[in-house]
């Protein structure tokens, strides 16, 4: 994880990697290719106003105390799209 901005709160970006040939980031690059994987956002609510469908009803436990949900690829152009809300206390 990366942080992005001075401000903790401005976003991370995380750089994956297979860690073997069956995990979901390898299938996702044997279907796919190299590329955006994933890409975080913090606005569940104004994608699902435009229509958008998102996986889970609501946000899941993520890492760094992160609450998550993905919008469905089918939605976002076949990007499997991670939003994510940090922490809300000091990391």
């Amino acid at each position: 994880m990366l942080e992005v901005g001075a401000d903790p709160r401005s976003g991370q970006l995380q750089l994956l990697a297979p860690l073997t040939p069956e995990s979901p980031i390898a299938k996702f690059l044997d279907r796919r290719g190299p590329g955006i994987q994933q890409i975080a956002n913090t606005a569940a609510d104004v994608l699902r106003g435009h229509g958008l469908r998102l996986l889970f009803e609501s946000g899941r436990p993520g890492s760094v105390d992160s609450r998550i949900n993905f919008v469905h690829p089918k939605d976002a152009g076949g990007v499997l799209m991670e939003l994510v809300e940090p922490a809300s206390g000091p990391r």
